[in-house]
């Protein structure tokens, strides 16, 4: 398990959580035995052995087994709350086991837009420590999307022509165009308007517009928009955060208390200084997009997300007015496209990192999982059948169905064994074969959507936290089977989503024991299709949701664990929220004002170029049809050892004579975000040989000292023998 973490934070702390919350959901369900055991037996209901498998042990909550479903809530918010502190302590713990670039980076979120030269912030950050590196973020990114988006197309030429011969020259020519032979059918037009049944001709007229839009967009002058600033000790990067951090409003108004004027860039700028995320999180394309904007196309996504559940929640209660079968069978297909649509949604939000805009699915998909498979039967179901056998397998068979189709990987066992074969070239061959796409916030949602379940229904359906519980193993396996055999490798990701999933492990918890004390689920039993206790039906209806609810039928003992039930429920809600979320808006409210570091765990007192395939902040853009990711920057003043991956940096590399003929490379360089390595003395050696004989004149160079900087993560075995200096290094 601690080596999933080498995945990524998030990816090592969700499988660790998933493996923890089936332990929990275990122990519940142990204790909720007696109360199994006591619905199967003919003491409740004789009509308990005519039913099959799980769904025996579910009905009302009686005098006999309502105390053990309240010791259940109480020990998963307690367990909740311990298992919450302990994986903050093993973030922690995986974060100081193995450095990363950000244990020494800090971000600048407000430079002067014309800032744009390394050279300058690394002599203004050197005030507390050296400076390793340099990373200008410019507001280049729809320039860098639409090189990558030719590169694609040049990419999808390359699979259509096998990438060599005339054929593909000829298409590659985009001052010439290209004709068929033959008019194109109707209904193959029809399918290139929609992405399909493309060929050379139409890959060639897309390359011909992109490019017009490149040569458009190349003559512009870009401006910084955020810094990424690298130390070469932790020590560097921490004075430096306890020095600048400042609130978001001081950094605005550039009248913070705290900063005196030799700590302000130019000795004007309050610079919002803060802990960035993993270079392989950032995203580089959206760097320049404000707060502002963000935050209104979040919350306009978030508003559509909400229409399409209320519409989806209208189909479905108007189907179960039909025939229930329908009302089952659209939740089916709701819950497979919508989570779809919405993955299509957010992919169209202009989030800063990777991790961000997966905490942004992870709610949304929450929303529309939680809405269909608990709250709208629930509320749309007529409580005499609420306890159906039907109703009851419904709720315990969707935890098994995603393992399935995760073990199936339908979309590749298409393109494994159905389109690779069709391809018409080994590179078009190749590319079926790069592994399937997926999201740690789905991951997490499906997750989070089968406790709930077992929560919610948990009075009326013990057995259910057995059947979560066996869900979470079954998914921890199919999980790492799939990271490890069939998914692509994600990049690595910090523990920003993992946090985010806590809110709703809270929210469901409060859910849960709200919906154990409802009278409408203390009045129900279970049969093949008649209810049981219908004398017991009907009670008095109170409309005041904080009102404690019994019924006449009840019990003296019943209508005081009831009562106390429903004082916990409160109390627990509003502990969760005050918790949950007052924490964060306190928090957020403070951090506008005044800012808040807090360093995590203790230095370890190891260089930053000592660390082993240590990444740099190297601006790059991911292709889904491109194996490694398109570098955007000038690939002169890094080490080339910093990048993320390893390959032909040279061929993917969007700042070149191929991306863009037409510009000069003392000018193109201009238009990508600079990445600039400064090595430190300690990790530099000078290394004189003796000079070789000019082939020419014969005679020896004058000009032949040459000061290499080497890298000691990178052992490098140096020959000097004779007129030759092998050196492989940037």
């Amino acid at each position: 398990m601690d080596q999933l973490g080498e995945f990524g934070l998030g990816v090592g702390l969700y499988y660790h959580m998933i493996a923890v919350v089936g332990l929990m959901l275990a122990a519940a369900g142990a204790i909720n035995a007696h109360t199994i055991a006591y619905f199967k037996s003919g003491e409740y209901s004789d009509q308990q052995p005519g039913i099959e498998g799980s769904m025996q042990g579910s009905a009302i909550c009686t005098e006999r087994t309502g105390l053990l479903d309240y010791f259940t809530i109480m020990m998963l918010f307690g367990a909740l709350s311990l298992l919450g502190l302990h994986q903050e302590a093993e973030a922690e713990r995986m974060d100081v086991s193995e450095q990363t670039a950000q244990d020494y980076s800090i971000i600048v979120q407000d430079p002067d837009k014309d800032a744009t030269d390394p050279a300058e912030w690394r002599e203004f950050f050197s005030k507390f420590g050296h400076v390793s590196y340099v990373t200008v973020a410019l507001n280049n990114g729809d320039f860098i999307q639409t090189l990558a988006n030719r590169r694609s197309i040049v990419n999808s030429l390359m699979l259509e022509t096998g990438g060599e011969g005339p054929l593909f020259e000829r298409a590659m020519n985009v001052d010439k165009p290209m004709t068929r032979k033959e008019p194109l059918p109707c209904w193959k037009a029809l399918l290139q308007k929609v992405g399909m049944a493309s060929d050379v001709v139409f890959w060639h007229e897309k390359l011909r517009e992109i490019t017009l839009q490149v040569r458009a967009m190349g003559i512009t002058k870009y401006e910084a928009s955020k810094v990424y600033v690298i130390y070469e000790q932790e020590e560097g990067q921490r004075k430096c955060l306890a020095a600048l951090t400042t609130g978001l409003i001081p950094a605005l108004l550039e009248s913070s208390t705290k900063i005196s004027t030799s700590r302000k860039f130019r000795s004007t700028n309050v610079l919002k200084v803060e802990e960035p995320s993993e270079p392989g999180e950032i995203n580089w394309v959206n760097q320049h997009y404000t707060l502002l904007y963000r935050a209104i196309e979040q919350s306009s996504a978030l508003l559509f997300t909400a229409v399409l559940v209320g519409i989806s929640a209208l189909i479905i209660w108007a189907t179960s007015l039909v025939d229930p079968v329908f009302s089952a069978a659209f939740i089916s297909i709701s819950n497979t496209v919508l989570p779809t649509i919405i993955k299509m949604i957010t992919a169209k939000e202009h989030h800063l990192t990777d991790s961000a805009q997966q905490s942004s699915l992870l709610m949304k998909i929450i929303m529309v999982q939680w809405m269909n498979t608990a709250f709208i039967i629930y509320i749309i179901r007529p409580r005499p059948d609420l306890l159906t056998e039907e109703y009851v397998a419904q709720i315990s068979k969707d935890a098994f169905t995603q393992p399935i189709l995760l073990l199936l990987d339908l979309p590749g066992k298409l393109s494994h064994y159905v389109l690779a074969p069709m391809a018409k070239s080994q590179l078009k061959m190749n590319s079926y074969f790069l592994g399937s796409g997926w999201f740690l916030a789905e991951r997490y949602s499906n997750m989070l959507k089968t406790v709930f379940v077992a929560l919610y229904f948990s009075a009326i359906f013990p057995a259910g936290y057995f059947i979560a519980a066996l869900a979470m193993f079954i998914n921890y396996w199919v999980n790492k089977y799939c990271l490890l055999r069939i998914w692509r490798t994600p990049p690595p990701m910090s523990d920003f989503i993992t946090k985010a999933s806590w809110p709703h492990n809270g929210l469901q918890l409060g859910t849960g024991s709200v919906t154990s004390v409802t009278p409408d689920v203390a009045s129900l039993g279970i049969s093949a299709g008649s209810p049981l206790y219908t004398d017991f039906y009907v009670m008095e209806s109170h409309h005041d949701p904080w009102k404690v609810r019994t019924g006449w039928w009840m019990t003296d003992d019943q209508k005081i664990l009831v009562t106390l039930y429903s004082i916990t429920a409160i109390v627990m809600t509003v502990i969760i929220a005050a918790a949950y979320f007052g924490k964060e808006a306190a928090f957020s409210i403070y951090h506008l004002f005044h800012g808040a570091y807090k360093p995590v765990g203790d230095t370890q007192g190891i260089s930053y170029s000592d660390v082993a395939q240590i990444q740099a902040y190297v601006p790059q853009v991911s292709i889904p049809t491109i194996p490694h990711p398109l570098l955007a920057t000038d690939l002169s003043k890094l080490n080339r050892d910093h990048i993320s991956w390893s390959g032909d940096f040279d061929h993917y590399n969007l700042c070149s004579s191929s991306d863009l003929p037409d510009i000069k490379r003392e000018d193109r360089v201009k238009l990508f975000s600079p990445c600039v390595h400064f090595v430190s003395d300690d990790h530099r050696c000078s290394i004189f040989a003796e000079a070789p004989e000019d082939p020419l004149t014969k005679a020896k160079s004058t000009n032949f000292k040459k000061e290499v900087a080497v890298s000691t993560n990178f052992k490098k075995e140096v020959a000097v023998s004779g007129t030759t200096t092998p050196i492989n290094t940037p």
